[in-house]
């Protein structure tokens, strides 16, 4: 059979034993997944970005910082501050741009703040880009649900439209059920809105509901690979990006520092950066065995 295929490729039976030794090598070693991502927000991201294998990034600003990338760079009007007429024409007019993240976490008072009203009146400016568009993206808890549900809602009644539905989830990685938690949480956003997710924030911080629980990098990293062939297989999550590259700054390092995958901006990889380059999703290692756990509600 093997020789009967050779032939009708045109290729000599005497090629085998070197195609057989090419078959067994991974050609593609850590290869990066056309979902996976990073959040990075200090300068030198480039460097940074290209380390980790990702096929895109962004920095919760309109403009990546200076370096050159493999990854793609995708843009955010942060806050209503920011949703000016030069801002949005830049983005607007860069070919390179296909994706603008709307607001960031406009539920919580210590993020973009933003009521429901507020945030509807500038929306029409966002879709002026042209650009694919993510919704606001909510904390997840009760709050954050309802602001999600009343501007979506808000939005469906002007027509506005909401291209992709932009999510957060930040919860106990010590949990074994913690990744079947998080997809369950993705898939009732998912039932409840029918929009493809873009998972823009996630991974295991040092939270006051852990009791004490000791976080380790371990915790985290032992949460990326199980978790990552979810988000991989799960059809209607278009990409994720781990919170994030580098958590040197408070308070960001007093709740993040074990679930940072760089040691600081020099470049050096943690634990949990090492198992975020290396993850290679591998088909039906991820979904196929899913079932759907109770998740709890919790508060930013």
């Amino acid at each position: 059979m093997i020789n009967i295929t050779l032939r009708k490729a045109g290729l000599s039976a005497a090629l085998l034993p070197a195609l057989l030794l090419l078959a067994s090598c991974d050609l593609h070693p850590a290869r990066s997944s056309g979902k996976k991502g990073v959040g990075d927000y200090l300068p030198g991201a480039a460097a940074r970005v290209n380390g980790l294998k990702v096929s895109w990034y962004y920095n919760w600003g309109i403009e990546p910082y200076p370096g050159e990338t493999r990854a793609e760079f995708v843009p955010m009007i942060w806050s209503g501050f920011f949703a000016t007429d030069n801002a949005l024409a830049a983005i607007k007019a860069n070919p390179k741009y296909t994706n603008l993240l709307g607001f960031n976490e406009p539920d919580f008072a210590e993020q973009s703040a933003m009521s429901v009203d507020k945030a509807i009146e500038l929306w029409p400016k966002l879709m002026a880009t042209g650009k694919r568009l993510g919704s606001p993206a909510v904390t997840q808890s009760a709050a954050g649900a309802r602001w999600l549900e009343n501007f979506m809602s808000k939005a469906k009644s002007r027509g506005y439209r909401v291209d992709f539905l932009c999510v957060h989830w930040y919860d106990d990685v010590t949990d074994p059920q913690g990744p079947a938690m998080m997809a369950s949480y993705l898939l009732d956003l998912h039932d409840k809105y029918r929009l493809p997710i873009w998972l823009t924030e996630f991974s295991g911080g040092d939270w006051k509901f852990l009791k004490n629980k000791p976080l380790t990098d371990k915790h985290n990293a032992d949460f990326i690979a199980k978790a990552l062939p979810l988000l991989e297989e799960l059809p209607f999550v278009e990409r994720y990006a781990w919170f994030a590259s580098v958590c040197d700054l408070k308070p960001h390092k007093i709740f993040y520092e074990k679930a940072s995958l760089y040691k600081g901006v020099s470049g050096e990889l943690t634990a949990v950066g090492a198992a975020y380059r290396d993850f290679k999703p591998e088909p039906g290692d991820g979904a196929s065995s899913f079932r759907r756990v109770p998740y709890p509600v919790r508060q930013p």
